[in-house]
């Protein structure tokens, strides 16, 4: 009987072990937020057990022996996890200034919390350290702030007032240290700074530029901008009169020791009221009364969006009862940290101990964070750059230019009061199109008609065509990069390249040694719907690419940002493929050709030329691969100019052997009727030569690949063509004679 008993107990115990549900937390053993997270963990496991909610949290605490020399800190680990899509952790503890590094990861809250939830924190500073792309990644646990603590003792000994603004600091503290030193008090430190180079630093300078703003409702001061010039500027005053060099470089370990031995009079240090009780504190001052500005400090919380649905579910559930005003007054009042709830300090509770009206007016401000860097590469140089002018004999306006340099985004402008290369490129574009477009005349003029006839009018104008759209490609590199613009070059240049290539293939099909092929009579006939065909496969291809349009990139050349056209998807790449696979056969094909008709007399004029200007692109081509995967440009506008530079050349080589050769024969008095004698004479000797029988014969019993190639060998080492399809014999007026067109 016994033994059933325990047996259904156990059971009992499995069923609810089964419908329970485990969720990870994770958290930095060393961060400010370690034991008050873990003070909520508790709180919401006993909560969850007293209501049955079968959800319980495993909190995992990582401590530097977690980390090796592949994971060298708690936010490499989170990388590593979530680059492998992992859904061991299920609660995310991080810090605040992350969220651009950790966001793309966390789930979207605004759909899975309450609303008024959601509300409650948004009207806080979570709208400033929890908003990734327009989504609310997480929540502040808690809340920090740098604040101004002073020593009341020297105040009322001589009579001064609590500092409003900075140039009140510089005046108290000057004048106190001057009356310490006339009774041999030396070690009195006016101001603590912290302008050191950590973490500490960079919300220093930050929150101090902030407080230079116009007013209140102003936003951060632009940079550079006279405010920010003026902030760098006070900030040396206030080192150079009442601190030093020594003194603003020392870590916050020196300022609590100084407030322990009181031989500080000003110091600015996280808010700790429980800790620096010997010392009134107040807001940090501005440059004007009024206007304030400290930096955020603190820990958010998120959930894993790679986490499994169960798992997804039970944490929102512990999250709406972790970050719930209830948790967050009982820790407030528990534990004196600042609350991300503001509403929490309208509370008569909280305000019993804790000052509501001097947290309600805090004026705080998210440190500085930018998508083209990891948050502490950026706040790195940020901090530089601004401490050779502090320390070293830089300007602040040089400072704050090179600040600029990181964030601000370059592009090649035809603006003449900035760098001319694009004003330059532009004006070689508009000249080479004016002549472009004036050479079509010469399709209509008498004396040059006949030169042209080796193709219709409307291949010559398609080709003028592809050429213009190629070298005026230029004008989606120019300017702000746009997706739109990374579509239209992709779309440009694949329908100029086609529009130059396809008239060159034709006349090359239509002088094909064969007279009774379908093919070849069917494409002289249907020449447009010829070329419509390749057209509208680049249309389409092009249309396709939009399903996974562009991304834009940021480079970085020499410290100046530009951004570039980036296709990340997979299907979009296979589109960019098929189009270089398209064209790389369309080329193949033309060679194929040329190695064919190499021989025919008629045309071999034309096919070396073909031949020289394809070679030329192909050389152009490889030189630009060769010059972009070597050389390490530090200079995107040497890099912009050498590439338009080659589509320039790219053009003008194939204007100039293609078109411009048949009006240099016009210019030098070249009679067309000498030249057609002479192709005539040609072709009957190369009739003799060839005769009707092929120069290598084939046997029925070989394989099909030996009987394709020597058939390309024989026509190699034919020297007329039988073909009646050339375009002169179509197109030409009546009053031109046939027999004098140059083939």
């Amino acid at each position: 009987m016994i033994n059933y008993i325990i047996l259904i107990i156990l059971l009992i115990i499995s069923i609810d072990i089964a419908k329970s549900v485990n969720i990870n937390a994770i958290i930095f053993s060393e961060c400010g937020a370690y034991y008050v997270f873990s003070d909520m963990v508790n709180d919401f496991n006993k909560y969850s057990k007293d209501n049955d909610l079968n959800i319980n949290i495993n909190l995992n605490s990582i401590t530097r022996a977690n980390f090796t020399h592949a994971v060298e800190d708690y936010e490499s680990l989170l990388d590593y996890l979530f680059k492998k899509k992992s859904n061991k952790y299920d609660l995310i503890l991080f810090d605040s200034i992350y969220k651009l590094r950790f966001g793309p990861h966390l789930l979207n809250l605004k759909d899975r919390l309450p609303e008024e939830h959601v509300k409650m924190y948004m009207e806080g500073i979570a709208n400033q350290t929890c908003i990734y792309n327009n989504k609310l990644i997480g929540t502040p646990i808690m809340v920090d702030a740098n604040i101004l603590y002073y020593n009341q003792d020297y105040l009322n000994k001589y009579n001064q007032t609590v500092p409003k603004t900075w140039d009140d600091l510089i005046k108290v503290g000057k004048y106190i240290l001057d009356e310490e030193k006339k009774v041999n008090n030396t070690e009195l430190i006016g101001y603590n700074g912290l302008f050191v180079d950590d973490e500490g630093g960079i919300c220093s300078i930050y929150e101090f530029m902030y407080s230079f703003r116009n007013s209140i409702n102003s936003p951060f001061p632009k940079i550079p901008s006279q405010e920010a010039v003026d902030a760098l500027e006070k900030i040396k005053e206030i080192k150079n009169t009442i601190s030093s060099d020594t003194y603003f470089k020392l870590n916050i370990d020196f300022s609590i020791n100084s407030y322990i031995d009181k031989n500080i009079l000003f110091m600015k240090i996280w808010n700790m009221p429980t800790l620096f009780t010997d010392y009134e504190f107040t807001y940090l001052p501005g440059n004007k009364e009024g206007v304030s500005g400290s930096v955020i400090g603190g820990y958010n919380i998120g959930i894993n969006k790679y986490s499994t649905i169960k798992n997804q579910d039970a944490a929102i559930t512990a999250f709406t009862y972790i970050t719930s005003k209830y948790m967050q007054k009982k820790h407030v009042v528990m534990n004196n940290f600042m609350s991300p709830i503001p509403s929490l300090y309208e509370d008569e509770d909280i305000c019993k101990t804790n000052d509501c009206e001097f947290y309600k007016n805090l004026q705080l401000i998210a440190r500085p964070t930018s998508e083209l860097y990891d948050y502490s590469v950026y706040t790195s140089r940020f901090r530089e750059y601004v401490y050779e002018f502090l320390y070293g004999n830089k300007t602040a306006l040089e400072a704050l230019k090179n600040i600029e340099d990181l964030t601000k985004i370059y592009d090649i402008s035809i603006n003449s009061n900035e760098k001319s290369t694009g004003l330059i490129i532009f004006i070689i574009i508009i000249v080479v199109s004016i002549i472009l477009i004036g050479s079509i005349l010469y399709l209509f003029t008498n004396n040059y008609e006949e030169y042209f006839y080796t193709l219709p009018k409307g291949y010559w104008i398609v080709y003028l065509t592809g050429l213009l759209l190629i070298i005026n490609n230029f004008y989606t590199d120019i300017g702000e990069i746009s997706i739109v613009k990374c579509h239209l070059h992709s779309f440009i240049i694949s329908i100029g390249s086609t529009m130059y290539i396809i008239p060159l293939l034709y006349y090359l099909i239509i002088n094909f040694p064969e007279n009774d092929a379908k093919m070849i009579n069917w494409i002289h006939n249907h020449r447009y719907i010829f070329l419509s065909f390749f057209i509208l496969f680049d249309i389409f291809i092009n249309l396709l690419m939009l399903i996974t349009p562009y991304v834009i990139e940021y480079e970085n050349f020499n410290n100046n940002i530009y951004q570039t056209c980036n296709m990340t998807n997979t299907f979009g790449k296979i589109m960019i493929y098929l189009l270089n696979i398209n064209k790389g056969i369309i080329i193949l094909l033309i060679f194929l050709f040329i190695f064919m008709e190499w021989g025919l007399n008629n045309i071999y004029y034309y096919i070396n030329i073909i031949s020289i200007s394809l070679y030329i692109n192909i050389i152009l081509y490889i030189t630009f691969l060769v010059i972009k995967k070597t050389i390490n440009f530090k200079n995107y506008t040497v890099f912009f100019s050498i590439r338009q530079i080659i589509h320039i050349f790219f053009v003008i080589s194939n204007y100039i052997f293609i078109y411009v050769t048949r009006i240099v024969l016009v210019l030098m008095k070249i009679s067309s009727k000498e030249n057609a004698d002479d192709i005539k004479i040609n072709a009957s000797k190369g009739n003799s030569i060839a005769g009707s029988n092929s120069l290598i014969n084939s046997s029925n019993d070989d394989p099909l690949v030996f009987k394709i190639s020597k058939k390309i060998i024989n026509y190699h080492y034919k020297h007329s063509s039988n073909s009646d399809l050339t375009p002169n014999r179509s197109e030409k007026s009546s009053n031109i004679n046939t027999s004098n067109s140059r083939i």
